[in-house]
């Protein structure tokens, strides 16, 4: 079997691996796709500021095994460390560190099968919505040219939805999964604090709050990877309790009724956007039409504190 470049696209991880155990496609092949589609859409986009050719073709040549064994993919260039490549941190000023080690999220990668391509841009210090920096150029959204992709994970999230890879690495702590997979139509969960290790450089980031992931094109492969990724590692500050299941196998459940709370008011008692309000209340109506118990409420807190707290942590 050969696979054509729309096969490529309409495939995700979950399937690609597939089709790699089962010897329909090889791992080369995968990757010359992945490479091709780099070079044709990087320029447009500029999603990747650090290309790994030649780590990824000697990677390719090896016999791979784990659930996503073949599957090519990006690590963000932030927190995500690969030994012997720069973590630039999108800042011109770490862009000559260089890690001694993988981080546990890239190791957990490459145990699992994977082949990184290269690594996403992120704004300065991944503190932004957008992405953007100085040290390496605006990224931008594969849907309109002119728009954002969104950040911190900006450069994951226009190399998937543009079809480079089915999956990137991505990390979030004010939403820096959640904006660019809003921004670009993909699947972006943020993981509980200590389901995913970041370490073994740092023990947390922002005290918590920053969560590492992948954002995908798909529920299982997010899922898929949630259960390569997570679990404890030498160095954590504490342990978090596994999953009844795999994460893999309760994503396929159908899901039971839910009661959800909803609002479209700001924290802050300031003014929200007509078409952010439009979106939220669009999403409480399919929720509604899916059975699910919806009723608009709000947490009763001080956002102004929460606020002050959030910024505290965000720029210490």
């Amino acid at each position: 079997m050969t696979l054509s470049v729309p096969e490529y696209l309409q495939s995700d991880a979950t399937e690609l691996a597939r089709l790699v155990r089962a010897g329909e496609v090889s791992v080369t092949e995968l990757l010359e796709i992945a490479e091709a589609q780099l070079a044709r859409l990087n320029p447009k986009l500029n999603a990747v500021n650090l290309t790994m050719a030649a780590e990824a073709r000697a990677r390719a040549k090896q016999s791979l095994v784990g659930p996503l064994a073949g599957v090519p993919l990006l690590i963000k260039d932030a927190i995500q460390d690969y030994a012997g490549l720069p973590t630039s941190n999108g800042s011109r000023a770490f862009r000559h560190i260089i890690p001694k080690q993988h981080s546990t999220f890239v190791q957990r990668l490459i145990d699992a099968g994977t082949v990184i391509i290269g690594k996403s841009n992120t704004p300065e210090l991944a503190l932004k919505g957008v992405t953007d920096p100085k040290a390496f150029g605006v990224t931008r959204n594969p849907w309109d040219l002119s728009r954002t992709s969104g950040g911190s994970s900006g450069g994951s999230a226009a190399a998937v939805a543009a079809g480079i890879v089915p999956m990137a690495g991505a990390n979030d702590g004010g939403g820096s999964i959640r904006i660019p997979a809003a921004c670009c139509g993909l699947f972006g969960l943020r993981p509980s604090r200590g389901r995913v290790p970041p370490g073994p450089g740092v023990s947390e980031i922002w005290e918590g709050a920053s969560s590492d992931h992948v954002l995908t094109r798909s529920v299982r492969d997010s899922a898929l990877a949630l259960d390569v990724l997570s679990g404890p590692a030498d160095g954590d500050p504490f342990v978090v309790a596994p999953p009844a299941a795999p994460f893999v196998e309760m994503a396929a459940r159908e899901p039971r009724r839910l009661r959800v709370a909803f609002s479209a008011m700001s924290p802050l008692d300031t003014d929200v956007h007509p078409e952010a309000v439009a979106a939220v209340t669009q999403a409480a109506k399919l929720l509604t039409s899916l059975g699910h118990e919806v009723v608009e409420d709000r947490p009763s807190y001080d956002g102004l504190a929460l606020a002050r707290c959030y910024l505290e942590m965000y720029f210490g």
